[in-house]
């Protein structure tokens, strides 16, 4: 395949790639037990909540290496020749973003004029993972090709970012004229990952 330019302008191979993904997850767990009556000497409350997110670009999860990334961002000139009087510039460029919040509140109230109980959980999690591999250069093959040109620029960017937010809030609250007891827990766990590959090469 044979490329000629007889004019002064560039020749430029431009490959760019833009994902954007927005997460947001709010949970709310509520459990109230009262009990004023004589007869009902005990409460028990309890309540549970989790929220999770898993947000992925370009990978199947996390352990995968770049190279097996889903996401391929290639801008080459592969087994051509190009005579150019102006200059060759081949670039190629990921900008990947993930924003992800997840929010989970739980509430446990119990009461009784006997004993009261109460126990409440949280749990929040997200996994955010970006994978891409960017390619950009001159490939020759098993072929000797001619490239002429006053310039030439080879470059290959990568500007992904993650953000990622998880909350958990959790609360109990027991109230008993004999006895009265009141556990929360709450747990919150956010993964993030970017793996990315650059080859830019002539």
């Amino acid at each position: 395949m044979l490329f000629r330019s007889s004019s002064k302008a560039d020749v430029v191979i431009d490959a760019a790639s833009t994902g954007n993904i927005q997460a947001t997850i709010q949970a709310m767990s509520v459990g109230v037990s009262l009990t004023p009556g004589i007869g009902s000497m005990s409460g028990v409350g309890a309540s549970l909540g989790i929220g999770v997110a898993r947000n992925l670009i370009g990978t199947e999860g996390f352990g995968i290496s770049a190279a097996n990334g889903a996401a391929v961002i290639r801008a080459v000139l592969e087994s051509s020749s190009l005579d150019a009087s102006g200059a060759l510039k081949i670039d190629a460029r990921s900008t990947q973003s993930i924003s992800s919040t997840v929010s989970v509140v739980s509430v446990a109230v119990a009461g009784a004029l006997g004993t009261g109980l109460a126990g409440s959980g949280s749990g929040s999690g997200s996994e955010n993972a970006i994978g891409t591999r960017i390619e950009s250069g001159i490939l020759g093959g098993n072929t000797i090709r001619t490239i002429s040109a006053q310039r030439i620029e080879v470059g290959g960017s990568d500007a992904s970012t993650i953000t990622a937010d998880s909350y958990a809030g959790s609360v109990s609250a027991a109230l008993g004229m004999q006895s009265a007891g009141a556990l929360s827990i709450g747990a919150s766990v956010a993964l993030n990952r970017i793996a990315g590959g650059i080859d830019a090469s002539i």
